[in-house]
This record gives structure tokens, sequence and C-alpha cells, in this order.
């Protein structure tokens, strides 16, 4: 599926112009704002991965399938019923009861080595301020649904020096997956491609991205995670969006702290 042919809906931002870059006490370098694919080794995110599955319900399937386990086929129903409000249906009950209940502490811990593993030597730093858990995305296929329009997370009070981690559960790629320009007002949109062991880090913040509804056969499930180098980090950033003269985004708010160990 090409960009150019996608619904006119897909090219709607938030914000007038995707040239309006918001300032900041300091400027993200130019390295940092090109897109880039991640390798990691599975073996330490093992406890990661087998969370989040344990947290979706899987009943031993791959997470590819869950539109297969019992909460994927009710969301399939409602889609068919035009009673499905999200694509992601049941599964983002499910993750925020985990989130809130007494696995929030174990999956801090998960998440806090991956990001010392995976994208503090990536970012070349040994401290990372970043949102304590990830946003979680589950697409499921044939649902008639996407994700999300297109937009920046600057549009939504974020500071230009955080970056994205997208990191795929499945194997992604074509309609399944998050599309993306590669450089803020490029409009060169394309879709990430890659599995587990890899993973996507893009300036999310200026660079627009979406989704369109999954026409693949597949569930795609993955977690966001906006990280800032520590050196570069503003606690009292204050969006030129907001209507409020106030930081949305600080720490204990929002985001934590992490440091080698």
């Amino acid at each position: 599926m090409e960009a150019s042919k996608l619904p006119e809906r897909a090219f709607q931002s938030k914000t007038a112009s995707s040239s309006n870059t918001f300032q900041s006490k300091t400027a993200l370098p130019q390295h940092l704002r090109l897109q880039k694919t991640v390798g990691f080794d599975t073996a330490p995110q093992d406890h990661l991965f087998q969370l989040i599955g344990q947290i979706l319900e899987a009943d031993n399937l791959p997470l590819s399938e869950l539109h297969k386990t019992q909460k994927g086929l009710l969301t399939l129903r409602l889609a068919e019923q035009n009673q499905l409000k999200s694509s992601r249906g049941p599964f983002e009950k499910l993750w925020r009861r985990a989130t809130g209940n007494e696995l929030r502490g174990e999956l801090l811990e998960a998440v806090q080595n991956f990001v010392r593993l995976v994208v503090m030597p990536d970012l070349g730093t040994d401290c990372v301020v970043h949102q304590p858990l990830p946003t979680l995305r589950i697409h499921l296929p044939h649902t008639g649904k996407n994700l999300g329009g297109r937009h920046r997370d600057g549009d939504y009070y974020r500071q230009p020096t955080e970056v994205n981690y997208w990191v795929p559960l499945t194997r992604v790629g074509g309609s399944n997956s998050l599309w993306a320009e590669s450089e803020p007002g490029r409009e060169d949109f394309r879709p990430f491609e890659g599995h587990w062991g890899s993973c996507t880090r893009f300036w999310g913040n200026q660079c627009e991205h979406y989704t369109v509804e999954n026409e693949t056969e597949t569930t795609r499930v993955s977690f966001d995670l906006r990280c800032v180098p520590a050196a570069l980090y503003d606690d009292d950033y204050r969006s030129p969006l907001s209507k409020k003269d106030k930081a949305h985004f600080r720490l204990g708010q929002g985001y934590i702290r992490t440091t080698k160990v």
C-alpha cells in the first residue's frame, strides 16, 4: 500500500504546518534525528517479552495470532457489529489493568533493563530520561480501523529532544506497521519493517507518522518507548502549542531517569 493511495484522513495532522519545529533549551543532534534500525540480543529481553505475552493472555499462541485468542475473537466480533471503538479492543484494558497492579514494578524493571542494554549504547550515554512504561500497541487484522491518524508527538506537548524506540514483538511490515516520514516535512511515508530483535529509532516528535487498517493476516504487537538523553532533557519544557503556561511532562510526572548500573 503506497502513501499516495491512502485515505485523506491519514494525512490530516493536528498542527497546521509540518515545518513548525518546536524550540527547547537544547537541540537534538543531527544524527539522532535520522531513522535508524537498532538490532539487539533478545535473550536479555526475554523476561520483558514473556511479561507482555502474559498480560495479553496469549494462550500459548504466537503474539502474531492474538486475533485467534478469546479476546481476539471478541474484538473481531465487535468489529463486525460496528461496536469496536479501537482496534486494540479488550487488549487495551488488559494492559491498563496490568500496569496499575502488582506487575507494574516487574514491568518497570524489565523496561529499565531494555533502556540500559539497548537505548543507552545507541544514544551513547549512561543516563536516559524516558517513559516509565512504554506505550503498547496491538493492531489486529480486519477490524476496519487504524490505531492513529497522522500526527507528531510534539503535537501533544512533548519536548523536541525526545526520540522514539519503536519495538515490534511480531514480524511487521505493510499495513500492519507504523508509517513514518524519514525527516520532518518530507512526507516520504513508508512502513517500518522488522521483528523481535530489531527496533526503529526515529524522531517521532517532529516526524509525522500514522497507521492504516491492518489488511494482513497477522496481528502486530509493538511498544513505543520515548527517550531523551539526560544531557538534553529540559524538566521545565513548555510547548508553544499548550494553552497553559506549564510543563506537561516532568520527572515523576511522565518521565523517570535511568542510569547505567
